[in-house]
């Protein structure tokens, strides 16, 4: 759906299933990214969800697979252990 990310690593929906969040297992670009589906299912507006770079270089880990509760709060293993966000990309706790 999108050949933008260099190594694509976990997937989820949001809740509604109109945005769906991708984690980015790229010491380069560790981020997760978040891209709005459009009727025709292609991935459009693409953004960062939320960015581990520039995070502790001594904690081990990238964006990888993740969880997200139907609040739409999603529970992700990233730099260091569980990261866990809002819907909006805020991080909440880690």
């Amino acid at each position: 759906m999108t050949d933008s990310l260099t190594r694509p690593n976990g997937l989820a929906f949001l809740p509604g299933e109109k945005t769906i969040i991708v984690a980015n297992s790229d010491p380069g670009k560790p981020n997760w990214y978040a891209f709005d589906i459009a009727d025709d299912g292609q991935f459009t507006n693409a953004r960062i969800f939320y960015s581990a770079a520039g995070q502790d270089k001594g904690l081990k880990g990238l964006p990888d697979g993740f969880k997200i509760d139907k609040k739409g709060n999603m529970f992700a293993t990233g730099p260091g252990g569980i990261w866990i966000f809002n819907s909006s990309g805020k991080l909440v706790g880690n």
